[in-house]
């Protein structure tokens, strides 16, 4: 018996030793290990996080837009979390100084699909909360609303970990009264993937 079991520990001990590519997808006991390119299919956004800045403003600092002000949006930061392709995502944005402020937080889903290598594309929808108190053309009315947006986005993505996007946004919501709110892609983000 005990030379059984020596023979067993020594074959185990040259098999792992000597294991071979094919050989190396098995775990000990010989049974299939799971690879995470199975389970991520061919996207190489799956399971990963990503953060993305608006850098409309440092941008409008570098070109001039013929040198008068231009309204940049409110800056903002997102967070996805991928699964395999469909990821969970927040948004918060805020733009305060010393006439007006707005804050902006977004949560909602994103669906990412390949245009081509570097091109992709994405959609969702978000459930947002808005507080607005800008002064437009005189008016000093402020906002507060909650609602849904359908975005639609086209990002290029520079390697695995760099990219920029940008994405038009069709708002509905319910505040002092219903707003229907078309948001063309004006906002550029720059995104890392972590």
């Amino acid at each position: 018996m005990k030379k059984v079991i020596l023979i067993l520990v020594v074959s185990l001990s040259f098999q792992s030793a000597f294991a071979t590519d094919s050989d190396s997808t098995r775990d000990i006991f010989g049974f299939k290990k799971k690879s995470n390119s199975s389970q991520a299919g061919n996207y190489f956004w799956s399971n990963s996080k990503e953060i993305c800045f608006n850098v409309n403003t440092l941008i409008s600092q570098v070109v001039p837009f013929n040198l008068k002000e231009v309204d940049n949006g409110f800056s903002s930061i997102k967070t996805k979390w991928y699964g395999r392709k469909n990821a969970f995502r927040t948004e918060i944005g805020l733009n305060i100084n010393e006439e007006s402020s707005l804050i902006y937080v977004g949560i909602g889903g994103e669906k990412r699909r390949n245009l081509h290598k570097h091109f992709h594309y994405t959609t969702g929808s978000d459930a947002f909360f808005l507080a607005d108190n800008r002064d437009r053309n005189g008016i000093g009315n402020s906002i507060i609303m909650l609602g849904l947006t359908k975005f639609y986005g086209l990002e290029y993505h520079i390697n695995n970990k760099f990219f920029v996007g940008t994405e038009a946004k069709l708002s509905i919501g319910l505040g002092n009264d219903i707003r229907f709110q078309f948001l063309p892609p004006v906002a550029i983000f720059a995104g890392l993937r972590l």
